[in-house]
């Protein structure tokens, strides 16, 4: 059996500060990698709700020139229409509370989803 030599105190400081330097690009990688995920989940988040918010004002648009074609009058559509998305925001204003609640649940929830496996961060 082959005996071990004893390191002596300078080859160890270097190990210590190799091992250290080690550690400290990898939770430098780590973080740049979770950073990156995470903005590009925002990204396409944002890019998501743009079209949407675009196919909707659209939406609103055609519904407004539809109800005008069936009364024969332009402010009778774009006010019915406006009546409409108004009793829509009041009620999303009265549910504020309620929405902001889910909205937050469904968002923590996608970022461990995505994010972390079976509760714990996917570091290790």
């Amino acid at each position: 059996m082959q005996q071990r030599k004893p390191k002596t105190i300078s080859e160890i400081s270097d190990e210590i500060k190799t091992y250290l330097s080690t550690r400290l690009e990898y939770f430098r990688l780590k973080t740049i990698e979770k950073t990156a995920k995470i903005m590009a989940d925002i990204l396409s988040s944002f890019l998501l709700l743009f079209f949407i918010l675009i196919a909707f004002l659209a939406a609103s648009i055609t519904l407004a020139f539809y109800l005008s074609a069936i009364w024969g009058s332009y402010t009778l559509g774009f006010g019915a229409a406006s009546l409409l998305f108004l009793t829509i925001s009041i009620l999303v204003l009265l549910s504020k509370q309620e929405l902001e609640y889910r909205i937050g649940s469904i968002s923590v929830k996608r970022y461990f989803d995505r994010h972390c496996i079976d509760g714990q961060n996917t570091e290790t």
